[in-house]
């Protein structure tokens, strides 16, 4: 059964650094994303992955993102 803007799916977030993809990670079900839960999700999620690459590749990292 689908419902068309009722809810009932799930919420992913994934990036791509170069040739390498992270994550992909989940969003909590029925986490509310304002911008600062999304700002928490990242920290919690996004952080811990960049802590493991050289500067070289983070003075270079352009976060864009995509809301589709």
């Amino acid at each position: 059964m689908r419902r068309q803007q009722g809810g009932g799916g799930v919420m992913i977030w994934g990036g791509i650094i170069g040739n390498a993809i992270i994550g992909p990670f989940r969003v909590p079900e029925g986490l509310k994303l304002s911008s600062a839960t999304y700002c928490q999700f990242l920290k919690n999620s996004l952080e811990p992955w960049l802590d493991n690459l050289p500067l070289a590749t983070l003075k270079n990292i352009i976060f864009m993102h995509d809301n589709l």
